[in-house]
Protein backbone atom coordinates (compact mmCIF):
# COMPACT_ATOMS: atom_id res chain seq x y z
CA UNK A 1 0.00 0.00 0.00
CA UNK A 2 1.32 3.45 -0.89
CA UNK A 3 0.37 7.05 -0.04
CA UNK A 4 1.46 9.76 -2.80
CA UNK A 5 0.94 13.70 -2.07
CA UNK A 6 -1.24 13.32 -4.74
CA UNK A 7 -3.48 11.57 -1.50
CA UNK A 8 -3.98 8.45 -3.60
CA UNK A 9 -3.57 5.03 -2.32
CA UNK A 10 -3.66 1.47 -3.56
CA UNK A 11 -2.74 -2.02 -3.06
CA UNK A 12 -2.09 -4.44 -5.88
CA UNK A 13 -1.70 -8.19 -5.67
CA UNK A 14 1.21 -9.46 -6.93
CA UNK A 15 0.03 -11.97 -9.69
CA UNK A 16 -1.22 -8.38 -11.16
CA UNK A 17 1.62 -6.21 -10.71
CA UNK A 18 3.68 -9.17 -12.10
CA UNK A 19 1.66 -9.44 -15.51
CA UNK A 20 0.01 -5.91 -15.07
CA UNK A 21 2.95 -3.08 -13.92
CA UNK A 22 0.98 -0.23 -15.46
CA UNK A 23 -1.06 -1.31 -13.13
CA UNK A 24 0.50 -0.21 -9.71
CA UNK A 25 -0.01 2.95 -7.66
CA UNK A 26 -1.41 5.87 -9.32
CA UNK A 27 -1.86 4.36 -12.44
CA UNK A 28 -5.76 4.63 -12.18
CA UNK A 29 -6.03 5.79 -15.99
CA UNK A 30 -5.09 2.33 -16.65
CA UNK A 31 -8.04 0.55 -14.61
CA UNK A 32 -10.32 3.17 -16.81
CA UNK A 33 -8.99 1.81 -19.85
CA UNK A 34 -9.32 -1.45 -18.90
CA UNK A 35 -13.06 -0.66 -18.05
CA UNK A 36 -13.76 0.74 -21.53
CA UNK A 37 -12.08 -2.10 -23.65
CA UNK A 38 -15.02 -4.51 -20.96
CA UNK A 39 -18.14 -5.23 -21.38
CA UNK A 40 -20.09 -3.26 -18.77
CA UNK A 41 -22.13 -5.55 -16.33
CA UNK A 42 -23.65 -3.66 -13.94
CA UNK A 43 -24.78 0.51 -13.27
CA UNK A 44 -25.85 2.53 -10.13
CA UNK A 45 -25.63 6.17 -9.00
CA UNK A 46 -22.39 5.38 -7.19
CA UNK A 47 -21.38 2.36 -8.82
CA UNK A 48 -20.53 0.70 -12.02
CA UNK A 49 -19.09 -2.82 -12.96
CA UNK A 50 -17.06 -4.15 -16.01
CA UNK A 51 -15.82 -7.69 -16.60
CA UNK A 52 -12.47 -7.04 -17.99
CA UNK A 53 -9.70 -9.69 -19.70
CA UNK A 54 -6.66 -9.90 -18.05
CA UNK A 55 -2.89 -12.03 -19.44
CA UNK A 56 -2.53 -14.10 -16.61
CA UNK A 57 0.54 -16.79 -17.09
CA UNK A 58 -2.13 -19.47 -17.09
CA UNK A 59 -3.68 -17.52 -20.38
CA UNK A 60 -6.42 -14.35 -20.44
CA UNK A 61 -8.79 -14.31 -17.57
CA UNK A 62 -11.80 -12.34 -16.60
CA UNK A 63 -11.84 -10.34 -13.53
CA UNK A 64 -14.73 -7.62 -12.56
CA UNK A 65 -13.57 -4.26 -12.07
CA UNK A 66 -15.80 -1.62 -10.02
CA UNK A 67 -15.73 1.86 -9.43
CA UNK A 68 -17.25 4.06 -7.03
CA UNK A 69 -18.22 7.57 -7.35
CA UNK A 70 -19.92 9.43 -5.04
CA UNK A 71 -21.11 12.96 -6.34
CA UNK A 72 -22.21 15.14 -4.12
CA UNK A 73 -21.34 13.48 -0.75
CA UNK A 74 -17.59 12.97 -0.94
CA UNK A 75 -17.01 14.11 2.88
CA UNK A 76 -19.30 11.02 3.86
CA UNK A 77 -15.93 8.96 3.70
CA UNK A 78 -13.53 11.79 5.42
CA UNK A 79 -11.26 9.98 8.11
CA UNK A 80 -12.31 6.44 6.88
CA UNK A 81 -11.69 3.90 4.14
CA UNK A 82 -14.12 4.42 0.99
CA UNK A 83 -16.12 1.56 -0.07
CA UNK A 84 -13.67 -0.11 -2.53
CA UNK A 85 -10.94 -0.39 0.40
CA UNK A 86 -13.26 -1.98 3.02
CA UNK A 87 -14.56 -4.66 0.30
CA UNK A 88 -10.63 -4.96 -0.25
CA UNK A 89 -10.41 -5.48 3.43
CA UNK A 90 -13.23 -7.84 3.38
CA UNK A 91 -12.17 -10.42 0.66
CA UNK A 92 -8.82 -10.85 2.88
CA UNK A 93 -10.60 -11.00 5.82
CA UNK A 94 -12.66 -14.16 4.63
CA UNK A 95 -10.40 -16.75 4.22
CA UNK A 96 -9.86 -16.30 7.69
CA UNK A 97 -13.47 -16.92 8.77
CA UNK A 98 -14.24 -19.57 6.42
CA UNK A 99 -16.11 -17.59 4.02
CA UNK A 100 -15.79 -18.27 0.11
CA UNK A 101 -15.31 -14.91 -1.62
CA UNK A 102 -13.46 -13.55 -5.16
CA UNK A 103 -9.67 -13.20 -5.06
CA UNK A 104 -8.88 -9.69 -4.92
CA UNK A 105 -7.01 -8.41 -7.40
CA UNK A 106 -6.26 -4.67 -6.58
CA UNK A 107 -7.98 -1.82 -5.17
CA UNK A 108 -7.37 1.96 -4.38
CA UNK A 109 -8.99 5.13 -3.93
CA UNK A 110 -8.15 8.82 -4.60
CA UNK A 111 -8.72 11.59 -2.56
CA UNK A 112 -8.31 15.38 -2.55
CA UNK A 113 -6.88 17.17 0.74
CA UNK A 114 -8.66 13.87 2.48
CA UNK A 115 -12.61 13.98 0.31
CA UNK A 116 -13.42 11.05 -1.63
CA UNK A 117 -12.84 11.28 -5.31
CA UNK A 118 -13.50 7.74 -6.79
CA UNK A 119 -11.87 4.01 -5.64
CA UNK A 120 -11.42 1.25 -7.75
CA UNK A 121 -11.53 -2.79 -6.93
CA UNK A 122 -10.86 -5.15 -9.63
CA UNK A 123 -11.31 -9.24 -8.09
CA UNK A 124 -10.75 -12.44 -10.21
CA UNK A 125 -14.15 -13.57 -11.86
CA UNK A 126 -15.03 -17.28 -10.71
CA UNK A 127 -15.41 -19.49 -13.56
CA UNK A 128 -19.39 -21.14 -14.16
CA UNK A 129 -21.25 -19.37 -11.34
CA UNK A 130 -24.86 -17.40 -11.41
CA UNK A 131 -25.66 -15.11 -9.27
CA UNK A 132 -28.42 -16.95 -7.19
CA UNK A 133 -31.01 -14.49 -8.46
CA UNK A 134 -30.15 -15.63 -11.82
CA UNK A 135 -30.51 -18.91 -10.76
CA UNK A 136 -34.04 -18.63 -9.08
CA UNK A 137 -35.14 -17.34 -13.07
CA UNK A 138 -33.78 -20.62 -14.86
CA UNK A 139 -34.93 -23.29 -12.10
CA UNK A 140 -37.44 -23.74 -9.87
CA UNK A 141 -36.14 -25.28 -5.92
CA UNK A 142 -38.01 -28.68 -6.71
CA UNK A 143 -36.17 -29.43 -9.98
CA UNK A 144 -32.58 -28.74 -8.33
CA UNK A 145 -33.76 -31.90 -5.39
CA UNK A 146 -30.45 -32.84 -3.33
CA UNK A 147 -28.83 -30.07 -4.64
CA UNK A 148 -31.05 -27.64 -3.69
CA UNK A 149 -30.98 -29.23 0.18
CA UNK A 150 -27.70 -28.38 -0.16
CA UNK A 151 -27.90 -25.24 -1.20
CA UNK A 152 -29.91 -24.31 1.12
CA UNK A 153 -27.68 -25.91 3.68
CA UNK A 154 -24.83 -24.00 2.48
CA UNK A 155 -26.54 -20.39 2.15
CA UNK A 156 -27.50 -20.81 5.98
CA UNK A 157 -24.21 -22.46 7.23
CA UNK A 158 -22.32 -19.39 5.34
CA UNK A 159 -24.56 -16.66 7.24
CA UNK A 160 -23.90 -18.79 10.33
CA UNK A 161 -20.59 -18.64 10.56
CA UNK A 162 -20.27 -15.27 9.48
CA UNK A 163 -22.63 -14.31 12.20
CA UNK A 164 -21.22 -16.15 15.19
CA UNK A 165 -17.84 -13.83 14.30
CA UNK A 166 -19.27 -11.14 14.73
CA UNK A 167 -19.25 -10.08 11.02
CA UNK A 168 -21.81 -9.08 8.90
CA UNK A 169 -22.56 -8.59 5.15
CA UNK A 170 -24.98 -5.50 5.01
CA UNK A 171 -26.46 -6.50 1.72
CA UNK A 172 -27.11 -9.97 1.63
CA UNK A 173 -28.97 -10.32 -1.30
CA UNK A 174 -29.48 -12.99 -3.42
CA UNK A 175 -27.31 -11.51 -6.27
CA UNK A 176 -24.79 -11.23 -4.28
CA UNK A 177 -24.50 -14.93 -3.64
CA UNK A 178 -22.46 -16.64 -6.66
CA UNK A 179 -23.30 -20.70 -7.41
CA UNK A 180 -21.85 -23.33 -9.73
CA UNK A 181 -24.69 -25.90 -9.97
CA UNK A 182 -23.04 -29.54 -11.10
CA UNK A 183 -24.45 -32.52 -12.48
CA UNK A 184 -25.60 -35.47 -10.32
CA UNK A 185 -25.08 -35.76 -7.30
CA UNK A 186 -22.49 -33.14 -6.69
CA UNK A 187 -23.13 -30.23 -4.45
CA UNK A 188 -22.95 -27.02 -5.60
CA UNK A 189 -20.89 -24.49 -4.97
CA UNK A 190 -21.83 -20.61 -3.22
CA UNK A 191 -19.20 -17.87 -2.80
CA UNK A 192 -20.26 -14.38 -0.74
CA UNK A 193 -19.67 -11.71 -3.39
CA UNK A 194 -20.09 -7.48 -3.49
CA UNK A 195 -19.44 -6.46 0.41
CA UNK A 196 -18.43 -2.66 0.54
CA UNK A 197 -20.43 -2.21 3.71
CA UNK A 198 -19.92 -5.25 5.66
CA UNK A 199 -17.52 -5.51 8.84
CA UNK A 200 -17.30 -6.42 12.06
CA UNK A 201 -19.67 -4.90 14.41
CA UNK A 202 -19.61 -5.62 17.74
CA UNK A 203 -23.24 -4.15 18.71
CA UNK A 204 -26.61 -4.80 17.13
CA UNK A 205 -25.60 -8.10 16.31
CA UNK A 206 -29.24 -9.34 16.66
CA UNK A 207 -30.73 -6.53 14.43
CA UNK A 208 -27.92 -7.00 12.12
CA UNK A 209 -28.20 -10.47 11.62
CA UNK A 210 -31.80 -10.11 11.36
CA UNK A 211 -31.46 -7.39 8.06
CA UNK A 212 -28.87 -10.01 6.27
CA UNK A 213 -31.25 -12.89 6.57
CA UNK A 214 -34.11 -10.17 5.40
CA UNK A 215 -31.99 -9.43 2.41
CA UNK A 216 -31.84 -12.83 1.70
CA UNK A 217 -34.97 -13.53 2.60
CA UNK A 218 -36.77 -11.07 -0.39
CA UNK A 219 -36.57 -13.04 -3.09
CA UNK A 220 -35.70 -16.46 -1.35
CA UNK A 221 -38.37 -17.08 0.77
CA UNK A 222 -40.66 -17.23 -2.33
CA UNK A 223 -38.29 -19.42 -4.23
CA UNK A 224 -37.97 -22.04 -1.70
CA UNK A 225 -40.64 -24.07 0.02
CA UNK A 226 -41.66 -22.81 3.32
CA UNK A 227 -40.69 -26.03 4.95
CA UNK A 228 -37.02 -25.31 3.23
CA UNK A 229 -36.97 -21.98 4.39
CA UNK A 230 -37.70 -22.83 7.89
CA UNK A 231 -34.69 -25.12 7.65
CA UNK A 232 -32.98 -22.46 6.02
CA UNK A 233 -33.46 -20.03 9.32
CA UNK A 234 -33.42 -23.00 11.65
CA UNK A 235 -30.16 -24.19 10.67
CA UNK A 236 -28.57 -20.48 10.75
CA UNK A 237 -29.72 -20.13 14.31
CA UNK A 238 -27.75 -23.77 15.32
CA UNK A 239 -24.78 -22.36 13.98
CA UNK A 240 -25.05 -18.74 14.93
CA UNK A 241 -25.97 -19.11 18.70
CA UNK A 242 -28.49 -16.12 17.75
CA UNK A 243 -31.75 -17.98 18.20
CA UNK A 244 -35.40 -16.75 18.07
CA UNK A 245 -34.66 -14.38 14.61
CA UNK A 246 -37.22 -15.84 12.10
CA UNK A 247 -40.27 -13.86 13.49
CA UNK A 248 -38.30 -10.94 12.68
CA UNK A 249 -36.92 -11.85 9.42
CA UNK A 250 -40.41 -13.05 8.43
CA UNK A 251 -41.85 -9.67 9.51
CA UNK A 252 -39.34 -7.44 7.68
CA UNK A 253 -39.51 -9.69 4.24
CA UNK A 254 -43.37 -8.92 4.59
CA UNK A 255 -42.88 -5.12 4.95
CA UNK A 256 -40.21 -5.63 2.08
CA UNK A 257 -37.75 -4.46 3.99
CA UNK A 258 -34.92 -6.93 2.37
Amino acid sequence: MAMSRWHTWSAVAPVIAGVCPESTPERFAVWARWAVAGRQVSMSETCCCWQVRLPLPEGDTTGYLKRYRFSGRRRRYWGRPGRAMVEWRNYHEWPRLGLPGPEPWAAGERRQWGTFQEGWILTRGIPGTLNLTEVMRARTFASLGAAGESLVEQVADLAARAHRAGFFHRDLKARNLLVRLADGDVPPEVWWIDCPRGGFFPAFRRALAVADLADMGYGLREWLTPAAWARLLARHAAGSGLSGLAAAVNARVDRGEG
